[in-house]
């Protein structure tokens, strides 16, 4: 084992992923699930650029994909500090493992959220097992007492950091590149450095075995009770919201409504431009379990963990919750009970009133047209 825990190099480059897109403002839930990302090989101050010029940052994934099962490795350790008593220069002018990037968020110093900012701990060889990155994490989060960081979401493979686009932003680089074969890091799961050979069960099992699918249920919900957010973060982009049976639009950009097209109920003010949330004493508990029986309807095959995180982008969105009367438990009860309805039960729901066809958005962008105008030239051509 190498005994020389730490060098320090400018000219150091490693791999990491970086955001198609630049964002002056936190990204949405919108722009999360369209946020897509490349890998880039960068040096310190490089990657100090993209941060301050918008982009979010993540490790590196098969086809870019931002999710657990693509995760190939990790250049870098995150940790995610927020609601901090000590300002990002206080905390390191008094901790002795330094990290090698830093820098302050968007909502660093806001009224009623203390401090935040990102460590970011460079590695001088590549983390390519998910539980090598946790086993890193929690021992540096240990040594550099974060132990108990409000937000531990940087332990998660497939989280995200956003950049800051701020003027007063700070940043810290002290070009400090890591060995995880050390002896200081001797504690750590240095077995799983290089990959585990694939699993191979009997043909009484299909993907993985019915305990390992309980486990992963587990926990997902154990990460939505501790912190939705990261919840959140670790489900967007690879679950797909379902909110409507699916149009298949023809080549001239428009396409029928199915007989059995279903949709979910938004009130929307159209003179304001925005969504009316279902409030107190309108059955809000009701309204979310027929939801969730209609997301089952549109997706028949649809998983625990895609209906519960569908659920709680719903109760986000379209549910007023300042009561907290819609917790985390009620909607993992919730997708439970409608997942164990029988099928004929489902199937029974009525169909969701409908026109007969509806235009492509993107088409009409396309061809450089409104929807509404392109609207009126498809039913001509309906009715000649």
């Amino acid at each position: 084992m190498e005994n020389k825990l730490i060098r320090q190099d400018e000219s150091f480059r490693f791999d990491i992923g970086i955001s198609d897109r630049c964002y002056d403002h936190k990204p949405t839930s919108e722009d999360y699930k369209s946020m897509t990302f490349h890998f880039e090989n960068l040096s310190a101050d490089e990657l100090i650029d993209r941060i301050k010029s918008g982009h979010s940052i993540c490790h590196v994934f098969k086809d870019n994909r931002r999710t657990k099962k693509k995760f190939m490795y990790a250049s870098a350790v995150f940790i995610d500090v927020d609601d901090s008593p000590l300002s990002m220069k206080d905390f390191l002018g008094g901790c002795e493992l330094k990290p090698s990037i830093a820098y302050t968020t968007s909502s660093n110093g806001v009224v009623g959220k203390g401090f935040r900012y990102r460590l970011i701990f460079m590695f001088d060889k590549k983390i390519i097992s998910e539980t090598l990155y946790k086993s890193l994490y929690s021992y540096i989060t240990e040594q550099i007492n974060l132990k108990d960081t409000k937000d531990d979401c940087g332990s998660i493979c497939n989280q995200l950091m956003n950049g800051n686009t701020n003027k007063d932003i700070e940043t810290y680089c002290s070009y400090l590149i890591y060995n995880f074969n050390s002896c200081f890091f001797s504690e750590c799961s240095l077995e799983y450095t290089t990959p585990p050979p694939p699993r191979v069960y009997s043909n009484e099992h299909s993907e993985k075995k019915h305990g390992d699918e309980m486990n992963d249920d587990d926990e997902i919900i154990n990460l939505l009770m501790k912190d939705p957010r990261a919840f959140q973060d670790y489900c967007d982009g690879y679950f797909e919201i379902v909110s409507e049976s699916k149009i298949k639009y023809n080549v001239n950009g428009y396409g029928f409504y199915p007989e059995d097209y279903f949709c979910l109920f938004c009130r929307y003010d159209w003179k304001e431009k925005k969504i009316i949330k279902f409030k107190n004493n309108e059955k809000r508990r009701n309204r979310l379990y027929i939801d969730a029986c209609i997301m089952r309807r549109i997706k028949p095959d649809i998983t625990f963990q895609e209906l519960l995180y569908n659920l709680v982008l719903r109760r986000q969105r379209y549910y007023d919750n300042t009561d907290g009367v819609l917790t985390n438990k009620f909607l993992i009860d919730q997708a439970r009970k409608v997942l164990s309805v029988e099928s004929s039960q489902i199937q029974s729901l009525y169909p969701c009133k409908h026109g007969l066809y509806r235009v492509d958005k993107d088409y009409c962008q396309k061809i450089g047209i409104t929807p509404r105008s392109y609207s009126r030239v498809v039913a001509r051509k309906i009715r000649y």
